[in-house]
Order: C-alpha cells, then structure tokens, then sequence
C-alpha cells in the first residue's frame, strides 16, 4: 500500500536511571539548553548508554508500516543550527538529531519529505518512575513547524491511506486541507490523537466536519485512534464516540492498555482482549503506534467501509494487539529490535 504520512519528528532517549517529570509542576516540557544539561548529566551519572531512536506518534506508525512492507513517505519538521565552517563563515546545517532522524526513518525504508527550520530538532526523554515508564522531559522544538506548502497534494491523491498526527489539526491552514480530502474522501484517512492536546484537536475536527454529510456511498473509512485518556478528552470535548460511528465510515479504535481494546463501528463496539505479552511494568512507548500500523496492515487496502466486516475488524484488532505486544519488549519504538517475524 502506499501511505502518507504526516506528523511531528521527535528524538526519543531513553536512560534506565529513575527520574521524575523535569519541568515545572509535574510537567515533562523544558527549554532547549535544560534538556542539554539534562543529557549531559545523565551521559556524565549513568553507566549504561543512554538509548536514542526515531519518534513522534506518527511517525512510529510509518516506520512500523515500512517496516511491514509498504510504501510509505512521512512529512515532517527538524531543525537546523548555524556552523562555523571551514572559511570561518557561518552557514546553516541539520543539528545532530535531525540527522540521526533522518538517517534512521531512511533505514526503516521510510521516504522522507522533511523540511527543515531554525531551532532544535524536538527531543523526549523516556524514564522509569514510580508509576512506571514514561516521558520525563520533552522539547518540541521545531517538530510543530509543519507547514501546508510541505504537503504535496498529487501524492496524497495517489495514496491508499492518509495518516495525520491529531496535533497538526490545530492549525486552521493546515485542517482545512486534511478536512478538504476528508470530504473528497478518495484515500482512506487515520487520524491519530498521539497526544492529550492530539486529542482535544482531533475531537475539534471531527466535531467541525461531522456537521456536513458526505453525500457520497461506499466511501473509504476514516480511522481515528485513540487511548483511554484520549478518548475520555475527545468525549468531554463533545464527541459521542459511538454515534458518531454510524455515519461517514468513521470508526474509532480506543486502545486499553493491558485491558484490550475496542473499535467502534456502525455504533457498535467490538472488544479485543490484550495480548499475553502486554505487562504494565514493560516499556510501553510508541505501543499504541504500532497498534495502529498492525490494525491498518491488516485491513489493507480499503476502498469502502461498507467492506469492513465485523470479523475483518475483530482480525486487525487482535493482529494489532500482537504487534503492540512486541514494542514493549525493548526500550522505546524500536521496530527492527522487536519485530523479527512480521504478521502477514
């Protein structure tokens, strides 16, 4: 299938030291020069390697997706630093984490359709606390700056699916044109949340083009995924999950944890139980990305959601919750690391 994606670049840490969240009351987001100090110190305090590898929401699901087979490009912004170069001028250069971001989705087998902006490449850093694993400090930096004219529109046409990341939704520029194919509808659309403000703008969107039917049948599906947290924020901003699934080929796909998962469809739920492997003290980043690279692997190439059956879906579900499984057997979204023998 070809695949186009587009969401935020972000470089993934991961040290095995226990740490709290590093910003000011309990938040994980600092400034650029507090997160270099906090690697510095953690590089100068730690025995063991800090761990690095590609990530951002959308774009754990485009490696994943790559990984699996298929032909996938994936939008987004890194940064650029200004270098002293060997005629002592200065000129711009990709800083250290773009490049390892660039070089590493070209790896997976990713097309990348980057462009690059003043600033740091953004950055997470993934720790154990005493709730278990999760992000500690994270710096957007430039990962928000996508930009319309990035998009290019004769290959989002030429796509079998369009994955957006929920927090591009926010920007009206960049709304109008995903609502613009999301009412031609020719590809089948994911939308996914990745974040708690994900959630809130992907709940906006929907809500904002819910208004208008497409007066078109056999549409292909628009897929909205979401975990528990994300799906609670997208129902106190106004979206009934369930009859929202009877109308335009929405579906949404609620992840549980270790407590399954759930799909939507027709106002209906179905319900998979999680995989044997899923553990709660595991490493659980970018889990919920590969669900949602598995549940798309294995509906495939859907031309209309009047084609997605009851047992089609029930399938992707528990394909999807075996490919999670996976993820959280090694520290961060490493696909290559944890999948060895992909579902066909």
């Amino acid at each position: 299938m070809k695949i186009y994606a587009t969401g935020r670049a972000f470089i993934d840490y991961f040290t095995p030291l226990q740490m709290e969240a590093c910003g000011k009351n309990g938040s994980p987001h600092i400034s650029a020069n507090h997160f270099d100090f906090l690697l510095q110190q953690i590089k100068k305090n730690s025995s063991e390697n800090l761990l690095q590898e590609t990530g951002g929401s959308v774009c754990n699901t485009a490696k994943t997706m790559a990984y699996l087979g298929h032909n996938v490009t994936f939008v987004g912004t890194i940064g650029i630093e200004d270098m002293e170069n060997s005629n002592h001028t200065i000129e711009k250069v990709v800083d250290e984490e773009g490049n390892f971001f660039l070089a590493t989705i070209k790896k997976y087998g990713v097309t990348p359709h980057l462009s690059f902006c003043s600033g740091k490449t953004g950055r997470c850093l993934v720790a154990k606390t005493f709730r278990g694993y999760e992000v500690v400090a994270a710096c957007p930096g430039v990962a928000p700056e996508i930009k319309v004219s990035q998009l290019d529109l004769e290959l989002i046409q030429q796509s079998d699916w369009i994955i957006v990341e929920g927090m591009d939704l926010d920007k009206p520029e960049f709304s109008s044109i995903i609502a613009e194919q999301y009412f031609k509808r020719n590809s089948a659309m994911a939308l996914c949340c990745g974040t708690s403000f994900g959630a809130r703008s992907t709940a906006n969107f929907i809500l904002n083009n819910a208004k208008q039917h497409i007066h078109k049948s056999n549409i292909p599906p628009v897929i909205i995924f979401a975990n528990d947290a994300e799906a609670q924020i997208m129902e106190s901003t106004g979206v009934d999950i369930a009859a929202l699934s009877k109308d335009d080929g929405r579906i949404f796909v609620v992840t549980h944890g270790c407590g399954g998962s759930s799909a939507y469809i027709n106002g209906k739920r179905l319900f998979q139980e999680s995989s044997e492997n899923m553990n709660p003290q595991k490493e659980p980043t970018g889990a919920g990305d590969v669900f949602a690279a598995f549940f798309l692997h294995s509906i495939g190439n859907i031309k209309s959601e009047s084609l997605l059956t009851t047992e089609t879906i029930s399938q992707a579900l528990k394909q999807a919750s075996k490919g999670a499984s996976l993820i959280v057997n090694v520290p961060l979204c490493n696909i290559q690391s944890a999948i060895c023998n992909p579902f066909n």
